[in-house]
């Protein structure tokens, strides 16, 4: 690790820095690189769990890598959806605002904006 840049942020790819780039290639791209020994990677998973604590509070996640999480906020935007026509007082289908395709809900775009039942689950 001390010679390969194992990995780059944002800033330093649009620089030309790359993943398994020589150290010393990358910083004649980007002198001002901050390069760092990352061989104990325990703070780095210390802070992954602290983020994927985080963002548990909107939902299920599924850790992608060390930085990297989805987090599925379906419950919560139908719950914010289904809050806001309680609130409007009005029919689920009269604040329509999207849908979700999958192989057995709202099999086409038309179907969900006329007010399918099935795309109101």
């Amino acid at each position: 690790q001390k010679y390969l840049v194992v990995t780059c942020n944002y800033a330093a790819r649009a620089r030309g820095v790359t993943k398994l780039m020589a150290t010393a290639t990358a910083l004649a791209k980007c002198p001002e690189l901050a390069c760092v020994n990352g061989e104990d990677l325990t703070p780095y998973r210390s802070a992954s769990k602290a983020v994927r604590a985080a963002l548990e509070r909107f939902g299920p996640v599924h850790k992608l890598g060390l930085d990297e999480f989805d987090v599925d906020v379906s419950a919560a935007a139908h719950a914010a959806r289904l809050s806001a026509v309680a609130a409007a007082g009005a029919a689920p289908s009269a604040l329509w605002c999207g849908h979700v395709h999958t192989a057995d809900v709202c099999t086409s775009t038309a179907e969900a904006q006329a007010g399918s039942d099935a795309c109101h689950r």
